[in-house]
Order: C-alpha cells, then structure tokens, then sequence
C-alpha cells in the first residue's frame, strides 16, 4: 500500500523478486508511474485505489506499507485485523503507545510484523556479518555516517545485529547529543564502550559530568 516516492521502490523490488500480487494507492498518477516500473512483470499484478481490495483478498497473505507516516497505525491495524502479515516503513509509527499497540495486536492475531531498516540487507553490511560471525575481525568499531555529527543518538538497529554476533568488542561511534544516549545504549547491552567526542566539542559538557550522570544511572564506568 502507497506508490508514492518511496513506496515506489518496494514495488519494484517486490516485482524483481516475483513477489508483487497487488498495488494500492489513491491516485492513478503514482499507480500509473509504479505500473511503468514494474514492466512486463506488472501483467497479473492488481492495481488499485481501493484499500478494500487489498485487504479482502484471501490470496495476499501480508501486505507493506509505505503510506504517509501519520497514517501507519491505523493502516496498520486494519491489515493485521484483515488476518494478513505486516510490513511498515519507518517509522513505525509516529507515538510510542501507537507503536506498542501495533505490536501487541500483531502477536494477538498470531502475525508477521517488520518495520522496514535502511541498509539492513545492504551487501556491505552482509559481508561485515559475516566477517565478524567468522571472528576475522578484532574490536570491532561501529559508526554511523548518517548519524555521525547529528547529535541524534546512535544507531541503535546496526549496534544490535552487530552485537547479537560479535564475540569480540563493540565501541559505538556516531550520533551523541547528550547523555541519555550514551545510557541507552550501554544499559541495553548494545556495545562495550561508547565513543561521543562531539558531545564534548559542541556545548559545555565533559567527561566528568558524563561519568556522573552515567554512575547515577548505575552504569559501571571505567576510568582510563
């Protein structure tokens, strides 16, 4: 569902791989360009405005979402409702309690739910797995150009697949803004160590200060 600019790109994808049973979007521009995508793979494929024809139809067993993000939850919801697996992309959804209440009716109707992760099947980060899996690697420094000098907080989904596999550590590098982010992701377990020197360079705070807030957090801290 959505043929918009990014959905787009599903579509293509899913008709490459063989995969594409049907399209949903409200205006005929965006299916027509989605169409011509698509080629001569798009024969057999349903085009449509109607979402109800999607979620009626007992042949398509999930559907993914690439709708405004706004309306991810309530689409969302429906397709789960309608008995089919789901995939969204992100974000989820735009609250937290939406997000949650996705989950929990996913695993009430005993169904399928993904949201969607830039780059997680991107042949570079495939390769890295599989050089960590086979302990090629030594400490292993992970940083996050999109993230890095953002101040956003770190790249929590590459930290886990690189942590669930790594038998050596793991120093997160890219995203700090303040200390909140360096406790997320120490108290999840997702890395060894941290690095934030632009929390440091921008502003007036400074290891000490990220020392405390981290000991009151009952993070262990080592002194170097």
């Amino acid at each position: 569902m959505g043929a918009g600019a990014w959905g787009r790109n599903i579509v293509q994808t899913l008709g490459e791989l063989g995969h594409l049973a049907g399209v949903c979007d409200p205006s005929e521009a965006c299916l027509e360009v989605a169409r011509k995508l698509v080629g001569e793979k798009a024969r057999g494929v349903r085009w449509t405005s109607r979402a109800e024809e999607i979620l009626r139809d007992p042949e398509m067993a999930g559907v993914m979402v690439a709708t405004p993000a706004e309306t991810h939850y309530e689409v969302g919801k429906k397709i789960l409702a309608a008995g089919k697996d789901l995939f969204v992309e992100k974000p989820l959804t735009v609250g937290l309690k939406e997000g949650e209440k996705l989950v929990k009716a996913a695993e009430a109707a005993g169904k399928l739910l993904m949201v969607g992760h830039l780059l997680e099947y991107h042949p570079a980060i495939l390769k890295l797995h599989q050089l960590i899996q086979e302990e090629e690697l030594g400490e292993i420094l992970i940083s996050s150009i999109d993230r890095d000098g953002m101040m956003q907080g770190y790249d929590l989904g590459l930290l886990a697949r690189v942590k669930a596999c790594a038998t050596r550590p793991v120093i997160a590098l890219g995203g700090a803004g303040h200390f909140q982010h360096l406790a997320e992701v120490l108290a999840s377990n997702l890395a060894h160590a941290v690095a934030c020197a632009s929390l440091f360079h921008f502003g007036d705070n400074n290891p000490i200060r990220a020392r405390a807030y981290l000991k009151n957090q009952g993070l262990p801290v080592k002194y170097i």
